[in-house]
Parts: C-alpha cells; structure tokens; sequence
C-alpha cells in the first residue's frame, strides 16, 4: 500500500514577464490534504491531528516550491499540473 499524501491545490494562471504562464502556491492548510492519507503517513502522520500540523505543511511547501511559484510549463518533478480556468496542482509527499 503506498503511504504517500496527497497536496493539491486550485489556483488562477499568471503571466510571467518572458510569457511563461506560472501560479503562485498558496500557504497549504488542512483543506488542501487528504487528512485519511495523512493521518496514515509514516512521517506526518503523528502531526496529523495536532496544532503543529500547519508548520509541517509550510515546511513541505518550502521543500517543493522554494521559490513559491510553479510554472505550467515546466512544472518540478512529481508535480501533475491540469489545465483549466482554474490549474489544479496536485503532488504526493
């Protein structure tokens, strides 16, 4: 069974100065995991239910976006970008 959570995340396309279209990642709160996937998690999974879960969450934020922002084009790896009106960003830490 994979023990992995799942982030994901929908937010408005932005034009870059070079027109590369990015979107900037928001602060990640509880709405934006699935709390099943991470109560079970090997890692996170004992923060889960706890007040320092929002500081675990900024961390993994920092770890995968340093610079705060993906870019449609060339999104990191294991990131899945879908396009829409709305990009919806999804990734498994």
């Amino acid at each position: 069974m994979d023990k992995t959570m799942r982030i994901s995340f929908r937010a408005k396309p932005d034009q870059w100065h070079d027109g590369r279209q990015f979107v900037t990642v928001p602060t990640l709160t509880r709405r934006h995991c699935d709390m099943h996937e991470a109560r079970i998690h090997p890692r996170y999974g004992a923060y889960a239910n706890s007040d320092f879960f929002p500081g675990v969450l900024a961390r993994i934020r920092r770890e995968h976006f340093p610079d705060g922002m993906v870019f449609l084009d060339s999104p990191p790896e294991g990131v899945i970008v879908s396009p829409g009106f709305l990009v919806t960003v999804e990734f498994r830490v």
